[in-house]
């Protein structure tokens, strides 16, 4: 039998999941990003930040 959960587990588990989720949505849009400039190399902070920028941005029309 599985031990049960208690309410903040659950959360920061959800909140946790939630993060990871987050990050990989940020890396895939961050990696698009990169391939649209032709692969070059240098420019991996601002595509992380304009990434960053446009997952948040997408979250809140949801």
């Amino acid at each position: 039998m599985c031990p049960k959960r208690s309410k903040t587990q659950t959360k920061k588990s959800e909140q946790q999941q939630s993060g990871e989720e987050l990050h990989e949505q940020i890396k895939a849009k961050a990696y698009e990003l990169f391939e649209k400039r032709g692969c070059c190399h240098g420019g991996h902070c601002e595509d992380w930040y304009e990434a960053e920028r446009i997952v948040k941005e997408n979250g809140k029309k949801t």
